[in-house]
């Protein structure tokens, strides 16, 4: 009896033992995991792989898979092919230069998360576009916005009108993945990859203390790039972290 009980002892300072050693884990966007993969988030998973045939947004013959697009504007063509592109699916949103977009409506949030693939052939030079924004009533509470070549192809962004840039820089040609989280206690966190993790380091930028603290009800993908046309794809927008390669 005295042999069973100190094997089993035994057995749980080993276990114990073990949970100390393990490897350290990434560190990610607060909440977010490793892994993915047919992720979808609870609010929006968009893909632009339905068919537009012409109907109403929310019609289920738009182009758009969610039924939560309920404005656009300017040049976006939701049918676009991916060839060439290195972006998912069939289908993409080819997003035209001077204040295009659309925009995915939802109730009333305190917190965001949203990710998307964003691809541009030629990087503006002088242009600090925004590529997403969290909004409400008008008014952006949370945005990403790519710094101009001219001005260090980095990716700033925005709880209100506080900002903070990446270390990092991008180039045409290159499809990246984007991750903003947002929430009304004035904070933000995001950034880019290029392989489908959560940024980190260089590759990340936080806000804090932001005046971006109210509700916000949409989710645009835009380009107010006064020349140049920018492609996104695969946009998730979930009250849950989004993980790496969603």
């Amino acid at each position: 009896m005295m042999k069973t009980i100190l094997l089993i002892l035994l057995a749980f300072c080993l276990l114990a033992h073990a949970a100390f050693i393990l490897p350290p884990q990434p560190i990610f966007i607060p909440g977010a995991t490793a892994g993915g993969g047919g992720f979808s988030g609870d609010i929006a998973n968009e893909g632009f792989e339905e068919s537009n045939s012409g109907g109403a947004l929310g019609s289920g013959t738009d182009g758009y898979d969610s039924t939560l697009v309920t404005g656009t504007n300017g040049l976006v063509d939701q049918d676009f092919s991916t060839s060439g592109l290195s972006l998912i699916g069939s289908q993409c949103a080819k997003v035209g230069a001077s204040t295009s977009y659309a925009f995915w409506e939802t109730t009333a949030r305190t917190e965001l998360y949203v990710y998307f693939q964003w691809r541009v052939p030629v990087f503006p030079s002088a242009a600090n576009p925004y590529i997403c924004s969290i909004s409400v009533g008008g008014t952006d509470q949370g945005l990403v916005r790519v710094l101009g070549s001219s001005t260090g192809s980095a990716m700033r962004i925005y709880n209100g009108s506080t900002s903070a840039d990446t270390v990092a820089t991008m180039s045409a040609n290159t499809t990246y993945h984007v991750w903003l989280h947002w929430k009304t206690d004035g904070s933000a966190v995001g950034g880019f990859t290029t392989d489908g993790t959560v940024p980190t380091g260089n590759n990340l930028a936080t806000v804090a203390g932001g005046n971006g603290t109210t509700s916000a009800t949409r989710v645009f993908l835009e380009n107010n790039d006064g020349t140049e046309t920018h492609y996104f794809d695969h946009l998730i927008i979930s009250t849950t972290p989004i993980p790496s390669n969603p």
